[in-house]
């Protein structure tokens, strides 16, 4: 959390009333950064100022009144009287003046955005289980801790299904390569009324993607019962290695 400070602050704009809520060298109130931070610890010495001192320590009678007795000092003056001195308390906004601060919208600057995926609205909706939406996504990231990865980790000393039919354990074999879990899924599709033999997982995604979107019983029971296979297959497997 603390390395997120900076871009924090560069999103934080500080509108100055009577300067007694904001500290004067702390807090990154011109141009989203702290003067303590920009010009160093001598600074407040040269302005005969406390390092707790509020903004209000350089506002007399509503106007800037910064020491000048450095060159750092007049840099500093030069971009304070860029500020207006507003009428009323010190007020912190978000992003530009006059918008409040949102979770949304801090969110929206901190994050790392990627292109919309193909499958999200299979693995989120309106009544999907949480669990095994999650564990879905896991799925369609590659993410789980596959036999594969744990050999390869040292965890466990060999590949191989633990459902017993001799295959080498992967995402696509898990889900939905191997007999075991085949039949499962199998079953589920049949009784969903899709007559076809189920493939490993990647082929088995995009099968899932081109028949699961739009409305209809069918298809939100299909949406439902997905992540539920996904699920206990994967839960399963972890009752068996562990």
């Amino acid at each position: 959390v603390l390395k997120l400070r900076e871009c924090l602050a560069r999103n934080l704009v500080y509108t100055i009333g009577d300067g007694r809520a904001t500290s004067l060298w702390w807090d990154p109130w011109i141009n989203g950064e702290a003067l303590i931070t920009k010009y160093g610890a001598r600074v407040p010495i040269d302005a005969d100022i406390l390092m707790h001192a509020k903004v209000s320590a350089i506002i007399v009678n509503r106007q800037w009144a910064w020491p000048l007795n450095s060159w750092i000092l007049r840099e500093i003056d030069t971009l304070v009287r860029k500020k207006c001195i507003e009428q009323g308390p010190d007020v912190i906004q978000w992003l530009s003046k006059g918008k409040p601060f949102s979770f949304k919208a801090a969110w929206q600057v901190l994050r790392h955005i990627l292109p919309k995926v193909a499958w999200d609205d299979i693995v989120w909706f309106p009544d999907c289980i949480p669990k095994h939406s999650f564990c879905l996504w896991l799925t369609f990231h590659d993410a789980h801790r596959t036999t594969d990865k744990l050999q390869s980790y040292g965890v466990v000393a060999a590949n191989q299904c633990m459902f017993g039919c001799a295959g080498l354990k992967s995402i696509d074999h898990l889900f939905f390569g191997c007999k075991f879990t085949a039949e499962i899924w199998n079953n589920y599709l049949r009784k969903c009324g899709f007559r076809r033999v189920c493939r490993p997982w990647l082929q088995e995604a995009v099968w899932v993607m081109d028949r699961l979107r739009g409305r209809g019983f069918k298809r939100w029971i299909l949406r439902i019962v997905l992540p539920v296979a996904v699920y206990f297959c994967w839960t399963e497997r972890n009752n068996r290695v562990f």
